[in-house]
Order: structure tokens, then sequence, then C-alpha cells
């Protein structure tokens, strides 16, 4: 149902609705503000979380601890999903509502600008014929004055006849003239009438159509808008999916016997447990750890000298996105900005330092690619 249609007779309500609509943008763009920190708060608070523990069990690489660590990864893919998320609400979004509403606003102004123009010129046509319809009164009260007073003479005993004849030329005179303005009111009021048609009938509908899309294409945007909140919503979904995959990975191949293997290799050994990549299959971590032989060094023994290695080159990496670093241990960086590579145990969290000023701290694992 067209507004043109339907609530032609209607515009201060139109001029209200849609008047409000996009004032109400501002509502939206509230909202978004207001998520995006409870995204951001609550983006800190499981790295604070995770941060916390860390360190916990890095250490241990039995199958059971390789799921620990597995929702340690899984704690800071959601923290950065969150992250994103607040970056997002606060950024595309909020910037998408803003840019709507002004756009609209604009529009909407104009078009209210071409109604009032509309408006203005009709009510100059109307004024034009009121000034002939006064004018038409006027002569016309004349005219009846006249002949009343034609009749008067007419009808009186000691009135002569040429005060007769004086008055019944007064009253023709006036009468014709009478009748000539109020042939020029017809022609007027048919014009008039033909006016209101083409304002009623079609160009008031149009700029009403334009309004009506003006209206529409507001709340396309801000349903986008609202789409793209669906969209990070749906990054939050896929994020816990994929942690929560990653841990039951993990679980299912917990195996209490390899590591009670594992356990018993190690204190034979003398040995402390040396951290593994948390991705590594727990088969082939058990399997790659050393077993005792009869040969190993004893306690009392001195162990042959083993050949130095050449120091390996460092290892960099590239920072994918801006991290803050605003809590102690670590880093700030900025987006593509490389860094040297010092400790990756797998907990979710790199050590790095700075080629030049050689300051050191942690960023995400998930915010770097080696390179």
């Amino acid at each position: 149902m067209r507004w043109a249609t339907a609530l032609w007779d209607q515009r201060g309500r139109l001029e209200q609705y849609t008047g409000e609509n996009i004032e109400n943008v501002e509502q939206y763009r509230s909202f978004a503000t207001a998520l995006a920190q409870a995204e951001m708060e609550y983006s800190k608070s499981l790295r604070a979380v995770h941060k916390r523990f860390a360190a916990f069990g890095q250490q241990d690489n039995t199958s059971a601890m390789q799921t620990w660590r597995s929702i340690l990864k899984g704690v800071e893919t959601v923290a950065a999903a969150h992250e994103q998320t607040s970056i997002t609400l606060a950024g595309d979004i909020q910037e998408h509502l803003k840019q709507a509403a002004k756009s609209k606003a604009q529009e909407r102004a104009q078009i209210m600008q071409e109604l009032a123009k509309l408006d203005a010129n009709l009510q100059q046509e109307m004024a034009t014929m009121n000034k002939i319809t006064a004018k038409y009164e006027k002569v016309k009260k004349d005219s009846d004055a006249a002949f009343a007073a034609f009749d008067k003479a007419e009808k009186a005993d000691n009135v002569t006849k040429a005060k007769v004849e004086k008055a019944k030329a007064t009253w023709v005179q006036k009468a014709k003239a009478t009748d000539a303005i109020k042939v020029e009111l017809d022609q007027e009021q048919r014009r008039i009438r033909d006016i209101r048609v083409l304002h009623y009938k079609n160009h008031c509908p149009s700029v009403i159509d334009q309004l009506e899309a003006c209206d529409q294409n507001l709340w396309e945007a801000i349903v986008k808008a609202y789409h793209k909140i669906a969209m990070c919503f749906n990054y939050v979904r896929k994020s816990n999916e994929e942690a929560a995959q990653g841990i039951a990975e993990k679980a299912k191949a917990f195996s209490k016997s390899n590591d009670s293997a594992l356990f018993a290799t190690l204190v034979l050994g003398g040995r402390q447990p040396t951290p593994m990549p948390s991705d590594t299959d727990p088969e082939e971590e058990t399997a790659q750890q050393p077993m005792v032989s009869p040969t190993s060094p004893q306690p009392d023994q001195e162990p042959e000298a083993e050949e130095e290695e050449p120091a390996a080159s460092t290892q960099q990496c590239r920072i994918l996105y801006d991290f803050a670093g605003s809590n102690d241990g670590e880093l700030g960086a900025s987006a593509n900005e490389v860094l040297n590579l010092l400790t990756d145990d797998g907990s979710g969290w790199i050590l790095v330092a700075k080629p030049d000023t050689l300051q050191q701290g942690y960023v995400p694992s998930t915010y770097i690619e080696k390179i």
C-alpha cells in the first residue's frame, strides 16, 4: 500500500514518523557502543584468566595436560573473537549507521523542501483566486445596492422619471461589471481546480513516493547493521565451536596408560617433563620422549661432551592486528610490525622482542604469523 494513495492527507504524521526514524538511529548506535564495550570487557576478562593460568602445566606433556592446554588455547581463541566483535561494533557498524542517518537526513530534508515548495505554489495560486473572489463579491454587492436603489426609485411616487432612468443606468452598468467579474472568477475556479488535481494527484504523490523510498532505504541500512551484528555473533559462535572441538579432540586422545608410562619413564630417568607443542598428537609425543638405557649417564658420571651446534638464526614474526598490551608483561605492537620471536610454549601467548630496542613482552599467538 503506497503512502501516496493511503496517507496523502496525513502529511504531518508522515513528517513526524520519518523524522523520528532518523533520530532513532542514534539509539541503535548507542546500543552498538554499549555492546562493543561489553564485548571488549569480556575479552579482557578471558585474557586475564588465561594469563593467570597460562604457565600452569606447561612442563607436563601427558595427554591430560595437553587437553588442559587446549582449554587455555580455546580461551584465547574465544577472547580474540570477542575482541574482534568489539572492534567491528565500534568501528564498521557504528560508521555504517552514522553514514546512513546522515545521508537519509539530507535526502529527507530535500524531499520536505520539495513538498513545501509545492504547497507554497498552490497557496500562491489560491491567493490569486481569493483576490478575484473578493473583487467579485464587492462588485456584486455594489450591483445589488444599485438594483435596490433603482427598484425603490421606480416604485416611489415623488421621484422624477429622469432620476429613475439614472438609477436604472447605474444598476445596469454595475450588473454588467458583475457579470464580467463572474466570468473571470469561473475561469479562475476551473484553473485552480485543475491545479489542485495536479497537486494532489500527481505532484504530491510523486514526492511522497520519494519520502517513502527514503524511509525504506533507511530501514534497509538499519537492518543491514543488524545483519552485521548477527555475523559478529556467528563469528563468536564459530570461535566457541572451534575451541570446543579442539578441546574435545584432545580429550578424546586421552590415554591413562600412556600418561602413567610417561610419568614412570620421566621419574626413572630423573628428568623433568619438557614442553611440547600443544597440537602434537599424544601418541607421537610419547614416542618422542627419550627412554632410559643402561648406558645413560649416572649421577656420579660425567656425560660425554657433545659437539656444539651453530646458533640458529633469530625467528621473527609479523603482527596481524594492533595489540595495546595494556597489562603487565604484555608488549604493545602495531599491525604489520616485525618482532623477534623468543618463546612459543603453546600456551597461546608468545614471548617477543622489538628488534631495535630489544624490549620484551607477551602477545597473543592469534595475533602473529611466523615469517
